[in-house]
């Protein structure tokens, strides 16, 4: 139980101080544009009133959710680093791809577990629904023993459903098509599947694997290294670098040796499938973008690796 508030604290936090920024800033604007339309002559008095019908037709979640953004530049108000890192790659994605489809691989899940699928409707976003490429769907299914699923019966997982509003904000036109990929072979079979499927509907494709990286402490159950920033520098050095390689390197084989020996990602078959899916479409070698842990925010004895990296 203490674990769970430890977790949900800090994300109320930062949703109550965002929300007080928003109601501040909010409230400068509006004193800011009605002096300008009572006092400021026509071409200021049309901006305010431009400005007023803007904000009267945003929802209040999507202001604050696009006002976090915008802080976010500013201020670092993230407890967390996966968030963060999640939406700087997928903004760096969003500079060099305008795809019809994404293809989105994440999951927890053990080598023995059949992949997961969601074939039809949508995900909601505080940017609006964002559906599923049903027709992609329908043709990938029969390759695979999927577990299938419906927005009503689902398993939850943050690995995908964290990427979501990140993607809908950056592609707003584009649907998507998750995969939960277990750390099997399989998964590379699944990322060159869906890569075909896609480019025989004449799609244009884009590729998010999602995954943490070493588990490291009592609360994982796994801490060779000890504790303290000496257990840190060598799970970097030991366990997240190695694995870190093997994905610039577009080596999803390694990634799942890497995963299973050295314990350094918890979804190594999302990047398996992700990394063999960027091979069929040109990629050849990854860019770190971001590498941290969560010692770094919240020093203590258990912790987890992050990176961001494009291809």
């Amino acid at each position: 139980m203490f674990d769970t508030f430890r977790f949900i604290l800090p994300g109320l936090g930062i949703t109550i101080a965002v929300t007080l920024i928003a109601l501040g800033l909010g409230l400068m604007l509006g004193i800011v544009m009605g002096i300008c339309r009572a006092f400021g002559g026509t071409p200021l008095a049309q901006v305010a009133a431009a400005y007023s019908i803007v904000v009267r037709s945003l929802p209040v979640v999507v202001i604050i959710f696009i006002l976090f953004f915008v802080i976010s530049e500013l201020v670092d108000l993230s407890p967390f680093f996966s968030g963060a890192i999640a939406c700087r790659v997928i903004e760096a994605l969003s500079l060099e791809a305008s795809p019809d489809t994404l293809l989105v691989f994440g999951r927890h899940m053990h080598p023995g577990e059949s992949p997961v699928l969601m074939p039809s409707g949508s995900w909601q976003t505080p940017f609006g629904p964002l559906p599923v490429d049903e027709a992609l769907v329908a043709e990938l299914m029969p390759n695979f023993h999927f577990k299938l699923e419906s927005p009503r019966h689902f398993e939850p997982d943050n690995t995908i459903e964290l990427q979501l509003p990140f993607i809908k904000y950056f592609f707003p036109d584009a649907s998507i098509v998750a995969v939960g990929v277990p750390p099997a072979e399989s998964a590379m079979a699944i990322g060159r599947s869906a890569v075909e499927i896609g480019q025989r509907q004449h799609k244009r494709l884009a590729v998010i694997g999602s995954t943490d990286l070493t588990h490291h402490g009592a609360n994982y159950g796994y801490s060779p290294h000890g504790h303290g920033p000496r257990a840190v520098a060598r799970v970097r050095e030991k366990n997240d670098g190695p694995m870190v390689t093997a994905m610039e390197e577009m080596d999803a084989s390694r990634v799942l040796t890497q995963a299973r020996d050295q314990h350094s990602a918890c979804c190594a078959g999302a990047v398996a499938a992700a990394l063999t899916a960027g091979h069929c479409l040109g990629a050849v070698r990854g860019e770190t973008l971001a590498y941290t842990t969560s010692y770094a925010k919240s020093p203590g004895d258990s912790f987890v690796g992050y990176a961001g990296i494009l291809f």
